[in-house]
């Protein structure tokens, strides 16, 4: 899986992780130093979306606005977790509220 990077939990993570299930009143994650985590590191800008490329580089053309308060607005928006049976259950019942909702907030913050 391209751009899908994994790395081992730490001692330090699991702590920081069991002490935020203890603050909120969680049971702590069964994880471990062998447990793989998956993370991704998202692009909002750089070579694919020509946001930064100056000229210097040919073969990636320039961007007259690299160097400017010009960029692209990018929003992540987390509506659930895979892994909780609610969040599944939320997502696809409600999949039609989900996308008004959202919709609605992107036309009242750019006051469509």
């Amino acid at each position: 899986m391209s751009g899908v990077y994994v790395r081992n939990f730490t001692n330090l993570d699991i702590q920081a992780l069991n002490n935020r299930a203890i603050k909120n009143k969680f049971e702590p994650y069964n994880i471990n130093t062998s447990t793989p985590y998956l993370y991704i590191i998202r692009e909002t800008g750089g070579i694919a979306t020509k946001a930064y490329v100056d000229g210097r580089n040919k073969s990636f053309g320039k961007n007259n606005y690299y160097n400017s308060n010009v960029g692209i607005e990018t929003y992540l928006v987390v509506l659930g977790y895979s892994k909780i049976d609610e969040d599944v259950n939320n997502l696809t019942t409600n999949y039609s509220n989900y996308m008004d909702g959202i919709y609605d907030a992107i036309k009242t913050l750019y006051e469509i």
